[in-house]
């Protein structure tokens, strides 16, 4: 929730993105988290962050294969 609220104040914070991207997909939330990781990478691009950028696609590649989507 609290990531939430940061971005309800500020939708183009990168970083909120990104760490509320990786709360969601420990809670098993992968199609969410992967919506707030691909935001981040397109903010990050937008915004000249190449490190960032390269941290939320490599989150973004790791919840695409994460056993998590598998299910039950």
């Amino acid at each position: 929730e609290e990531w939430r609220k940061v971005l309800d104040s500020n939708p183009r914070f990168t970083d909120a993105h990104l760490s509320l991207a990786e709360v969601l997909c420990s809670q098993g939330k992968t199609e969410e988290a992967l919506a707030h990781w691909k935001t981040a990478l397109q903010l990050a691009e937008e915004q000249n962050q190449p490190d960032v950028a390269e941290a939320a696609a490599s989150r973004l590649d790791r919840c695409r294969v994460c056993p998590c989507r598998a299910g039950p």
